[in-house]
């Protein structure tokens, strides 16, 4: 978890270092689920953290450069200000982020001493026969598939229900919002 916020916090600084600095992070996703992951990561960027209510951010976030585009609202911030909720607030903890600076100073010092060879190891992966080959197979599985699986897709009548001990499939009810 802590290099995930590692690496998040090295791009933070540099668009700091760059005119660009950021002060609110809005996040979604799997990694949001935690609320451990949620909270060290907001101690260790120094940024708070707000997690969106719909699961589904992306399809909210077409929604509102939709309604913009149609001229429902004016602009963007307008559409995202009526449109987006959000579930969960992180604030960090400056006395824990502290605690990880010497980890962070660690981990920078890490980085920068593999960047070359982690280059070097991509460019030979991508330029391989192992590559090459594991490209074909793909190449040869995706011909397989039906066209209609392919150019026929539609969001599905149903929804992913998450239980405390599985994961099974669950229709929607009646009046169920898509957003």
């Amino acid at each position: 978890m802590e290099s995930i916020a590692f690496g998040s916090r090295l791009i933070l600084e540099s668009l700091a270092e760059n005119g660009s600095p950021v002060n609110q992070i809005y996040a979604c996703g799997g990694a949001t689920h935690s609320d451990l992951f949620m909270q060290i990561y907001a101690d260790i960027c120094g940024i708070p953290i707000s997690v969106v209510k719909v699961a589904d951010a992306p399809l909210v976030g077409d929604a509102v450069l939709a309604f913009t585009g149609m001229g429902v609202y004016a602009d963007l911030a307008e559409a995202a200000e009526a449109m987006v909720r959000f579930d969960r607030h992180y604030r960090p903890n400056a006395e824990l982020g502290q605690e990880y600076q010497f980890y962070f100073e660690l981990y920078k010092d890490t980085y920068h001493q593999l960047k070359g060879l982690m280059h070097r190891l991509s460019n030979h992966l991508q330029e391989s026969k192992g590559i090459k080959a594991s490209l074909a197979i793909a190449q040869h599985l995706v011909r397989k598939v039906d066209s209609n699986t392919l150019f026929n897709l539609r969001p599905s009548p149903l929804r992913v229900h998450h239980g405390r001990r599985k994961v099974g499939i669950k229709k929607p009810s009646e009046g169920d919002s898509i957003l």
